[in-house]
């Protein structure tokens, strides 16, 4: 056999495969960094999947708008609302306040990022709300309100959650567990409207306060020479209530009285002239007008009594032995509001007097005689919707005095209404809102014939 040949193996280079320059490796690096930069981008531009952006806008100035307002109610009632209700309430809207910025933070996220799996329910819950508060807002607003502004933004911003509230539903959002979130929601609203109901309708029809007001007389003193004597008379104000009470207009005024015996009985006719003249009908006593003795302030105007205290102050009347009085009659009275209804400003000094003013007082408010003194104070309501939503309301008392004898009247109203007369309706008005009302003290007697003769 012949000798085989082995013949050389010739490899054909692979193109590509040549030893790579620095220059070219960059260039690479570069590319991939560019495809890389292109794959990030893309996955992070907006998609709307043909979302209108001017819904967007209209459901977030809606939600950023609620929340900002109810920010800003909640926390002024929160920190300074007089009653603990109003607290709880503003705690509340400070709560549906962060939960409708994150619903406008949500919306956002769901109309364009979609980076969170539930912003869609939560742009739902958010709008959900602000529908809500702006309703109650509307409620209490036109029950309560002055202003025709505020009743157009919460209609306006009502019927926009509402709105924001659909149009996100139909966005298909998902809901995930729909018996839980129903019954947070159920939960969560059975709670506002329970607290609505009770600040906004039990709480005006609450207890009142029912003050005890009460008039004694001690014994006459006479003077050293016999002239003259002093009668000490003591009045006691109690707040038997659970809030304090503002003691508006406390005033007590001393009559004496001339009383004749008829040496034989009184005839019909001389009974009609007491009912005419506003006596008593005697079948043996003659009487007459009363005139002033005394009169002034048992307290000062605008004092402040906290819950189940007690006021006790004494008076000193000084009349001639000789007086031709018959009898000492003292009367008491006070206008009070609850301190958990309102607030007020200064109001203890002297606004006006008649002998010094030109503007005449209202003829139902100074009965008690033809000179008076004005006494007026800016009050603040106890929440801050109110307080906004109102015009500032002012309280002024007259009290009058004359020698037929003294009284205050008072009422509370805007600047330049306060000499409207109170109807029954406004009164009991006043009475549910403020707790204002007139506390009296009927006629307390006392015969001087033992002083007389002695």
């Amino acid at each position: 056999m012949g000798e085989s040949v082995v013949m050389p193996l010739h490899r054909t280079p692979r193109v590509g495969l040549q030893p790579r320059s620095p220059k070219h490796a960059l260039l690479m690096r570069k590319a991939r960094r560019s495809r890389s930069a292109a794959r990030v981008s893309v996955a992070h531009t907006p998609n709307l999947r043909g979302r209108s952006v001017s819904s967007l806008l209209l459901i977030v100035a809606v939600l950023l708008v609620t929340s900002g307002f109810l920010c800003f109610f909640g926390v002024e009632d929160a920190s300074r609302a007089l009653a603990y209700t109003w607290r709880f309430t503003g705690a509340l809207m400070i709560l549906a306040s962060a939960t409708v910025l994150l619903g406008a933070i949500a919306a956002i996220d769901h109309w364009v990022y979609r980076s969170f799996t539930h912003s869609g329910l939560g742009a739902l819950l958010g709008s959900a709300v602000a529908a809500v508060a702006n309703l109650m807002l509307l409620v209490v607003t036109l029950q309560d309100g002055d202003s025709v502004g505020y009743p157009l933004l919460w209609a306006a911003l009502t019927v926009g959650g509402g709105w924001s509230a659909v149009r996100i539903y139909r966005t298909s959002v998902v809901i995930p567990a729909p018996k839980r979130v129903a019954a947070a929601v159920i939960v969560s609203a059975a709670i506002a409207v329970a607290n609505f109901g009770y600040t906004q309708l039990y709480q005006p029809y609450h207890t009142d306060p029912n003050p005890l007001l009460d008039v004694s007389m001690g014994d006459p003193v006479l003077a050293g020479n016999k002239a003259a004597f002093a009668l000490p008379v003591s009045i006691r104000f109690e707040n038997r209530s659970d809030v304090g009470l503002f003691i508006l207009a406390p005033e007590f005024h001393i009559m004496g009285r001339v009383v004749q015996v008829s040496p034989a009985e009184r005839t019909t006719p001389q009974w009609r002239s007491d009912v005419e003249s506003g006596n008593q009908i005697s079948r043996r006593e003659v009487s007459h007008p009363l005139q002033m003795v005394q009169a002034g302030s048992w307290a000062v105007f605008g004092n402040y009594l906290a819950a189940h205290q007690t006021f006790t102050t004494d008076r000193i009347v000084e009349v001639p032995t000789n007086t031709t009085f018959d009898q000492l009659q003292v009367r008491a009275s006070a206008a009070i509001a609850r301190v958990d209804r309102l607030s007020m400003g200064a109001f203890g000094s002297p606004q006006s007097y008649s002998w010094k003013s030109h503007k005449r007082a209202p003829e139902w408010a100074v009965q008690g005689g033809d000179q008076y003194v004005t006494y007026q104070g800016r009050i603040h309501e106890n929440n801050s919707i109110a307080e906004h939503v109102r015009d500032p309301r002012y309280v002024t008392m007259w009290w009058s005095f004359g020698d037929h004898g003294a009284g205050v009247a008072g009422t509370i109203a805007r600047k330049g209404e306060e000499s409207h007369p109170l109807t029954s309706e406004a009164s009991t008005d006043l009475l549910n809102r403020y707790g204002f009302e007139f506390v009296n003290k009927g006629w307390v007697v006392r015969s001087l014939w033992d002083v007389k003769n002695r």
